[in-house]
């Protein structure tokens, strides 16, 4: 979007320098023309289905690793530097998994002409860039990024005589559900895939190594979500041993698609010290 508006006014402004006016009102309509020129904004598509829609709310996409599904989104108005990321998302089809790393949608300026895209919108829009059918995936991770919520997972540890350390499990069944399914987390989850429905959430204590602290084992909670295939019946009989088999196979699954997400993060954090830069490259979308 910023292009065609860059190319506008370098029109705008060519065709009045080569052209030769025989009257001062044709001056002054050349000059209008050119002003107009810049006070033109054209609001941005409201269609994640659009290829430009990332691009024109000003979003870039940094394919970190096209092997394993790692991709990184940055905003231009924060500025093209590390620090500056407003996203890092990994969608790993084979597993089924998309894993949702440090994220700074929310804390971003809104923007009057052109209001941010929520983060279900940015996520569907990378999906439909990238030829994933987000429909087709079975999990979501996120990273707690706010203090609330870690003091919530916390506390339900501590009323339930759980460990610091210890994995949260809870379902629509459970009396913890209430607490998981008002969180934005979870919220922003269900929409990221309407067609399914959130049958259970996993709280997961992870440690991990992170080039901001110096190669130091960082402490984050996860929350990842599981998701109902519509085909599902839950009428018919499963066998009790098969269906905890399932799940826990389901589990091991996702661990190990949030542990190759992660070796890709260290891996590409590495790449950055060891070049020595903190620069992103241009922002245009990697395809």
């Amino acid at each position: 979007m910023l292009l065609s508006h860059l190319t506008s006014l370098c029109m705008s402004f060519w065709l009045f320098k080569n052209c030769k006016p025989s009257s001062t009102d044709a001056t002054a309509q050349l000059t209008e023309a050119a002003e107009e020129s810049l006070e033109t904004n054209l609001p941005a598509t409201s269609d994640p289905t659009s290829k430009n829609y990332l691009e024109e709310h000003g979003y870039g996409v940094w394919n970190v690793d096209r092997r394993k599904g790692g991709f990184q989104i940055y905003t231009l108005s924060h500025g093209d530097r590390i620090g500056d990321l407003v996203l890092h998302v990994n969608l790993d089809v084979k597993h089924k998994v998309t894993t949702i790393f440090k994220t700074k949608l929310e804390a971003e300026e809104p923007d009057e002409k052109n209001p941010n895209p929520k983060p279900n919108q940015i996520f569907h829009a990378l999906y439909y860039e990238k030829n994933v059918n987000f429909n087709e995936i079975n999990w979501i991770v996120m990273d707690v990024n706010d203090w609330r919520t870690n003091e919530a997972i916390r506390f339900y540890r501590r009323d339930n005589h759980l460990s610091r350390k210890a994995q949260i499990r809870v379902t629509p069944q459970d009396k913890g559900w209430s607490i998981f399914s008002q969180m934005n987390y979870y919220k922003t989850a269900a929409k990221m895939i309407p067609d399914k429905e959130i049958d259970k959430i996993l709280v997961v204590r992870q440690e991990r190594q992170t080039y901001v602290t110096d190669h130091q084992a960082e402490i984050i909670e996860t929350l990842r979500f599981s998701f109902k295939s519509p085909s599902q019946d839950e009428e018919t009989y499963v066998d009790p041993i098969e269906a905890h088999a399932a799940e826990l196979a389901a589990e091991d699954n996702v661990k190990a698609a949030v542990e190759i997400a992660a070796n890709a993060a260290v891996a590409h954090e590495k790449e950055i010290l060891e070049d020595k830069t903190e620069r992103l490259p241009d922002a245009t979308l990697d395809s």
